[in-house]
């Protein structure tokens, strides 16, 4: 059978580029991708700044090698179900949907109406119980469809603010030059330099999808400018006449002036290299990774963009929490669950209420990590302590509101655990706060919170 890669179309606030912004893939049967992707794209893009994307041609089959990797690199799956989608099939629900569950990738299942109990058996089912999200039920809940979409993107992609955190927490800027053609060669390329504890916390900006009707323009030049040193990908392909990577990219390396490391991928013609890319250095194959790290080291260091008494400085559970998110949501690096958890794990242990956070939503959804219901419990309980004590201490505005949303998560958590008694204590703590904050800032200052508990024990007596 011969495959072909992903035709990659996304879409954004505005039409605004792509590059940079957390990666949402839209798929599903694919007569649903056509009739439901404009619709749901919008839902999304009214709450987050980010690039929804979908194959042009859903119903082609794909090598699990590209799967991975353009999976890999998105941040979120969402697929509408239908009864085509669990009775049919195809490859998002036999392809995609079990990499994404392999990859540790957050899935979102949306749904136009309610299923009846027969497909409601059926998804439950086929799709590991998931999440998923109603837009016109049938049996209303509190917290309407927009809240909970804006949670559920808050929750599995990051923010604008967040990803300028994160971007100001790098200290230097590699920019990765390479073909198209070779693509496959890039993520090697990344995770050899990000190996070395040195280069760890070091950004590299990339061309990351392969995307129809893409330009290049001023971004990349912009891209070039904030980076401290230049990673040419050398193959035979970089020798082509008109291509963007000599006749524009290395040109601008060599302009600005930028230093440049070639690193040797594919064997490629010494002379021809010596003629097509005026005084480019030798280059260092991309299995010897002691040699490239230290001729990166060195490049950077010459640049005066990292030192060890910077690094040195940097050794906090902020910069630990913010490199996590970077490899969680693959910003500015390749995306790297398993090391993007471990940091935020380990920042969390080091008492750092954000990293805190983001591990119980881990758990929760799955991201990053096994689904895990008791760890996203003891998260949100410590979450919870860790925002009670700052009250204690001082009672603000904003302070009591992050420490009532820490209730109604885990009120909702022990309740999706069955664990009734449990999630009624959780928000009776989130209404007594509410009451709390109604009374030190006025009644529209937790109001609507105070409503949402007043429902959420509701419930809970139902159940």
């Amino acid at each position: 059978m011969e495959y072909r890669e992903y035709e990659l179309l996304p879409k954004t606030r505005a039409g605004s580029d792509h590059r940079g912004k957390p990666g949402v893939y839209f798929t599903g049967y694919p007569a649903d991708v056509e009739r439901y992707y404009e619709e749901v794209s919008d839902d999304i893009l009214k709450t987050k700044n980010c690039a929804v994307y979908r194959d042009l041609h859903p119903e082609l089959p794909r090598s699990r090698e590209e799967m991975e990797r353009t999976i890999g690199q998105m941040q979120l799956l969402v697929i509408p179900v239908t009864e085509e989608f669990l009775n049919c099939e195809s490859r998002s629900r036999d392809g995609e949907f079990p990499m994404a569950v392999r990859l540790h990738k957050p899935v979102l299942f949306w749904a136009q109406t309610s299923l009846d109990a027969g497909l409601m058996e059926q998804f439950n089912e086929k799709c590991q119980k998931l999440q998923m999200l109603i837009k016109r039920d049938m049996n209303p809940e509190p917290v309407p469809y927009e809240n909970k979409l804006e949670q559920f993107l808050n929750e599995n992609l990051a923010g604008d603010r967040l990803t300028e955190r994160v971007r100001e927490a790098f200290p230097a800027y590699i920019f990765l030059s390479y073909r198209k053609k070779d693509r496959k060669y890039v993520r090697p390329l990344m995770e050899a330099i990000h190996r070395n504890e040195f280069c760890r916390d070091i950004a590299v900006w990339y061309d990351e999808f392969l995307t129809i009707g893409e330009s290049f323009h001023a971004g990349i030049e912009n891209a070039m400018k904030k980076s401290s040193l230049v990673t040419l990908l050398v193959t035979p392909n970089i020798l082509e006449p008109d291509n963007y990577v000599k006749d524009n990219e290395y040109r601008d390396a060599r302009r600005l002036p930028r230093p440049v490391v070639p690193v040797l991928a594919e064997e490629t013609a010494p002379q021809a290299l010596e003629e097509g890319f005026e005084g480019l250095p030798d280059c260092t194959a991309l299995e010897d990774e002691r040699t490239l790290t230290q001729r990166i080291r060195d490049g950077l260091e010459a640049a005066g963009a990292v030192s060890e008494a910077d690094r040195a400085s940097r050794d906090t559970p902020e910069h630990e929490y913010l490199i996590g998110e970077a490899y969680m949501n693959g910003i500015d690096v390749e995306a790297d669950s398993e090391r993007g958890s471990e940091m935020i794990i380990h920042a969390a242990e080091r008492g750092h209420e954000e990293a805190a956070e983001k591990l119980a939503q881990m758990y929760r959804s799955g991201k990053g990590v096994h689904r895990d219901y008791q760890s996203a419990v003891f998260w949100q309980e410590r979450l919870a302590r860790m925002r009670q004590k700052a009250c204690e201490e001082h009672l603000t505005r904003e302070g009591g509101l992050r420490l009532v949303r820490a209730y109604q998560c885990l009120g909702d958590l022990y309740g999706e655990l069955r664990d009734y008694p449990a999630a009624k204590q959780a928000y009776l703590r989130m209404q007594e706060t509410g009451e709390r904050l109604n009374a030190a800032y006025g009644a529209e200052c937790a109001g609507y919170e105070f409503a949402l508990s007043c429902a959420k024990l509701g419930d809970i007596s139902r159940a």
